[in-house]
């Protein structure tokens, strides 16, 4: 996979794919939107994943907190 970046966000693009060492075609590639992006000062993240033959895997929405400083407890 490689990191593209778009409209200030991460996109993950797969590039290729392969299973027990052997690549795969594209068409049996694992697919869908992998978005990284920053919001009201979270890392936040997007991630949708599809599987050819099974369609619809599985979307995980998200967001990391900053770290609380040691100086604010």
């Amino acid at each position: 996979m490689a990191l593209v970046p778009e409209n200030n966000r991460l996109q993950l693009v797969m590039q290729r794919c392969s299973f027990a060492g052997l690549p795969l075609p594209r068409v049996l590639a694992p697919s869908g939107n992998y978005l990284e992006y920053e919001e009201k000062d979270r890392f936040c993240f997007d991630i949708e994943i599809r599987l050819p033959l099974a369609g619809f895997v599985i979307r995980y929405r998200g967001y990391l907190n900053p770290p609380v400083s040691s100086a604010a407890l």
